[in-house]
């Protein structure tokens, strides 16, 4: 199939399948919105350690959503925890045994301060270290407590994974994720993503990398899947979130008729429609953010290049997965690919094979 053929069926597909309306968009946020502010209102209210601010951020937001508009993305920063740009990591300053693994660091507690985040846990022990398992923990089962002092049991349902706390709203036939992650602004760029700030490349435009790097990123409280050690409890994960809207959005700018999100969007219906697990969106978006920078000249983004674009994406995912890595945008030496992966990658490249075969059979 050449490219002009292939270009054909991606168009299709996506004006099928893919295509968001306004319309459906407005009314998924007014389900929502207020719901999750009266319970975020009411968790304040138990604990004015968790004064929130609301912070979007996902596909949604990115523009990049795919199908029924369902899930969103909430990022919370804790207004009473800030790090500034002198707060870097010191493994000698926190006493554990064990570093932090590469993408993680701690949270240490001013001196004077320690006293407010005691509660509950917060900071065990005599220490300084807050706990990102007793934080999450605790921010869990005050939302739990708030659904059912607003009496909204009947139709959310609440679930915790990962850094994130998951509301199920259902009303009527249709049900609404809406993930909300705690977080702490941390106004340094990370050392561990240093090699992100000088990397050789033509994209993000320096103005965008440094503009990115002066804002910072974001703690969340997420575990090491790789942690044998109590100490993993006070770990934190480095989120790129903000940084990644910035490159989704502002990255784009000037670049109208660019097929990058298309692209994207398209892999994402491919993995949701396939059940590709266990790839997720952000792999996926990973992806899509390296092939940007290794073709970074615009006119090879421009709409009559689809094909071929797509064709390199899904190249570029192959190789990963015959690698049996895929390095993180901002930490290379980070491996999303955990052992979830271990007994799919032979079926995962074998879909990619007959894809590339084939791609009339699986556009439709």
């Amino acid at each position: 199939m050449d490219n002009r053929e292939l270009k054909l069926l991606l168009d299709r597909y996506f004006s099928q399948k893919v295509t968001l309306r306004q319309e459906e968009k407005r009314k998924a946020l007014e389900v929502w919105e207020g719901v999750v502010k009266n319970i975020l209102q009411k968790v304040e209210a138990k604990d004015p350690r968790f004064k929130l601010t609301g912070v979007y951020s996902g596909s949604y937001y990115e523009r990049a959503k795919v199908k029924e508009p369902n899930e969103f993305d909430l990022m919370l920063e804790m207004e009473k925890l800030k790090l500034g740009s002198g707060d870097q990591y010191d493994s000698h300053e926190d006493n554990l045994g064990t570093d932090p693994p590469l993408g993680y660091t701690t949270v240490m507690i001013d001196q004077g301060e320690e006293n407010e985040w005691r509660p509950e846990g917060c900071i065990p022990g005599n220490g300084n270290l807050l706990s990102a398992t007793k934080v999450k923990s605790l921010f869990c089962r005050y939302v739990h407590e708030a659904i059912t002092e607003l009496g909204y049991s009947h139709c959310i349902e609440v679930k915790s994974s990962g850094p994130a706390v998951t509301l199920k709203i259902t009303v009527g036939c249709k049900m609404y994720s809406i993930d909300l992650t705690l977080a702490i602004k941390d106004e340094s760029w990370p050392d561990d993503a240093d090699e992100w700030k000088t990397r050789h490349r033509g994209w993000p435009t320096r103005d965008l990398v440094g503009a990115i790097v002066r804002d910072g990123c974001h703690l969340v409280a997420k575990r090491p899947k790789q942690a044998f050690t109590t100490e993993s409890e006070y770990f934190w994960r480095y989120s790129f979130s903000g940084a990644e809207k910035k490159l989704a959005l502002q990255g784009e700018r000037g670049e109208e008729g660019t097929c990058r999100k298309k692209i994207l969007r398209i892999l994402k219906l491919l993995r949701e429609q396939y059940q590709l697990t266990p790839l997720t969106s952000y792999h996926l978006k990973t992806i899509m953010f390296y092939e940007r920078e290794t073709y970074p000249r615009l006119s090879l983004w421009k709409e009559d290049q689809l094909a071929i674009r797509f064709t390199s994406a899904l190249a570029r995912l192959r190789s990963c997965l015959q690698q049996r890595k895929c390095p993180h945008y901002f930490i290379k030496d980070v491996n999303l690919f955990d052992s979830r992966f271990d007994n799919r990658y032979k079926d995962l490249i074998t879909w990619i094979d007959k894809f590339q075969s084939n791609p009339q059979n699986y556009l439709k």
